[in-house]
């Protein structure tokens, strides 16, 4: 949907708020794109976990 036609000029839209916090609002729900960046960020993480994980078993065993 286009978001012109979500929030024209004079049209009334419903607003989501935290009611503690008042200015924390939104005119759409739903969570975005954060988990993505989460995600991305976990899944490197286990990567160069992972990785280096592997890097010093393989410097041990040519040490032995």
């Amino acid at each position: 949907m286009e978001e012109q036609s979500l929030f024209a000029s004079g049209k009334e839209v419903q607003v989501y708020y935290d009611p503690k916090t008042p200015s924390q609002s939104v005119l759409i729900k739903g969570i975005g794109l954060s988990w993505l960046g989460m995600a991305l960020g976990l899944m490197a993480l286990v990567i160069g976990l992972v990785v280096m994980f592997h890097m010093v078993r393989s410097r041990a065993a040519r040490i032995k």
